[in-house]
């Protein structure tokens, strides 16, 4: 196995061999994008596991060598880059439901500045000409006060 410079240690699997000085490393996920092995220089591989040492630095090990950086089996290896994966899925999902709820409040709120009564949508969109145009005039009267 080839010997990589990682974080200052020089490593063939992730650690210099010292028990006290071994190397800890925190998932990112499956990659498709690289697949080669950081470690052994493999360059077949179907995807590589991205993970983070302790400096910072990104590494994209394939199964077998990220288990042995990390002392787990290839089945660990697996679990742990799926749950990465959920994790970081998860946390993008959170972010694009908060926008819209966000959205969602602040068009609520011009509506309920504009047409009582306040939080009847369906009545404050009929007032204002239905939901095409009362958007329309939100997004109107939005992109003025941002510019």
């Amino acid at each position: 196995m080839p010997r990589v410079e990682l974080c200052g240690h020089i490593s063939s699997a992730g650690y210099d061999g010292d028990m006290n000085n071994e190397m800890r490393f925190r998932f990112l996920g499956n990659t498709d994008e690289v697949t080669t092995c950081d470690c052994c220089g493999r360059s077949d591989l179907k995807a590589t596991v991205a993970l983070e040492d302790e400096c910072g630095t990104v590494v994209h090990y394939g199964v077998v060598c990220a288990a042995r950086a990390m002392k787990l089996t290839a089945t660990e290896v697996r679990r742990g880059a799926r749950k990465a994966d959920d994790d970081k899925r998860r946390a993008e999902e959170a972010a694009r439901t908060a926008a819209w709820r966000a959205e969602y409040n602040a068009f609520q709120m011009w509506l309920d500045a504009r047409v009582a009564p306040k939080g009847d949508r369906f009545r404050q969109l009929e007032a204002l000409g239905g939901y095409k145009a009362a958007r329309a005039a939100y997004e109107a009267e939005t992109a003025v006060r941002a510019a």
